[in-house]
């Protein structure tokens, strides 16, 4: 019973190194916002867009590192990588936010909200399904949960990359039309 402990008091620290990343990169997001020179709102909406698919890409890097880690470091190291991809959510909705009009700011903050909530309740049972598969399997297998959520940020990644951003001067009937 006791070693049974010892385990979940290891896993604990993997939240803690992933969640110190998460906070050291969030602190550190306006000075790499200001490197990168962003100035106009233009130049923002770009930022922004590439800031997502870069933290998509750690995410995806960083859970397929999760998922094949066989040593302690490989683990470790594909939490630091997705703990620095965490900044995907803040990126993105400071995408979603620069490309609609004031006006409709809180219809998007209530649809963001739901969809969030809406993967929350679909993601957890394939998440806690993946991982009993995986470890029936075993092996390998046992990291199935980061396999699976490798593929969903592969995904969230990929339409991130299809998103046309708006001229900012142009009026609503040149976008319409």
């Amino acid at each position: 019973m006791r070693s049974q402990w010892l385990i979940f008091v290891q896993a604990s620290y993997l939240i803690m190194i992933r969640s110190a990343t998460s906070l050291a990169l969030l602190v550190a997001m306006p000075l790499l916002t200001k490197l990168a020179g962003v100035d106009s709102f233009h130049t923002r909406m770009v930022c922004d867009k590439r800031f997502t698919q870069l933290s998509g890409c750690f995410l995806v890097v960083g859970s397929m590192a999760s998922f094949a880690a066989n040593h302690p470091g490989l683990l470790i190291s594909g939490q630091v990588l997705s703990g620095i991809g965490s900044a995907l959510t803040v990126t993105a909705r400071s995408l979603v936010t620069g490309m609609v009009e004031q006006e409709h700011l809180g219809m998007l903050y209530g649809a963001v909200a739901v969809l969030s909530y809406g993967g929350i309740l679909a993601g957890g049972p394939l998440i806690a399904e993946a991982f009993s598969l995986g470890l029936r399997i075993g092996g390998t297998w046992t990291g199935l949960p980061f396999l699976v959520s490798a593929g969903f940020f592969f995904f969230a990644s990929m339409t991130i990359s299809f998103v046309k951003l708006r001229d900012p001067d142009a009026t609503v009937t040149e976008i319409e039309s």
